[in-house]
């Protein structure tokens, strides 16, 4: 997961390619420390 300066989540990262989007929605264990 893509975070902004501010710490919003903006997109997703996978294989070096980055898909942009509005929201994302995903299992709390993905992100330990946010």
């Amino acid at each position: 997961v893509e975070f902004d300066g501010s710490g919003k989540a903006f997109g997703v990262t996978s294989e070096g390619e980055t898909a942009k989007c509005k929201k994302v929605v995903c299992d709390p264990s993905y992100l330990p420390n946010k």
